[in-house]
């Protein structure tokens, strides 16, 4: 049996808005994990690999403490564009959201710094739009970062991720990663 694709979903709204899709895309063979803030997301692709991440626009940057939410900011999908592609593109961002974000955002894994990316929102800005449209941010073969209405059609959502899949080999970098990780570690830890 194949192990399961990981996608990670990085959306405020939580999974209860999109019971159907992740319905479907467990039946595909996929194992969607669920990050609400910029934060949370950059936390789990500094900690475990994945295929694809479907990105909110509109996202709040910490994550909620004591049940209340973050404000969103029009910048946290960008930001977390930038953090995984373009680093660069982070200059692009207004200051105050570069000092917020600063302390949230752990280095990415290796793996996930190529990570197919597709913007998934109903919010649109053009300055927003003009950062995400910056050539770091494509992806070496699928190209420019994609955007998507809300509410997603699943067709789009299902075209998207057959296209990561056919433009990476997940599996064969999950490997590469962890050979490398053997190499680094000392002798003795082997």
């Amino acid at each position: 049996m194949t192990a399961p694709r990981r996608l990670l979903w990085i959306d405020d709204d939580g999974p209860r808005h999109y019971l159907y899709e992740l319905h479907r895309l467990r039946a595909l063979g996929w194992e969607v994990r669920w990050a609400t803030s910029a934060a949370d997301a950059a936390a789990a692709l500094a900690a475990e690999p994945f295929d694809a991440a479907l990105l909110d626009q509109l996202l709040p940057l910490a994550p909620a403490t004591d049940g209340v939410a973050a404000a969103r900011s029009v910048w946290g999908g960008a930001l977390l564009a930038a953090h995984l592609r373009d680093p660069a593109a982070l200059a692009g961002l207004p200051a105050a959201v570069r000092a917020a974000a600063q302390p949230l955002l752990a280095p990415p894994l290796a793996h996930n710094r190529g990570l197919p990316l597709l913007v998934v929102s109903a919010f649109d800005d053009p300055e927003v739009d003009e950062l995400l449209a910056r050539p770091g941010l494509a992806h070496p073969r699928l190209g420019p970062l994609r955007r998507v209405p809300k509410p997603v059609d699943f067709d789009d959502l299902q075209g998207f991720l057959d296209e990561a899949l056919q433009a990476t080999d997940p599996a064969e970098a999950r490997g590469e990663e962890e050979a490398a990780t053997v190499r680094a570690s000392p002798p003795e830890a082997r």
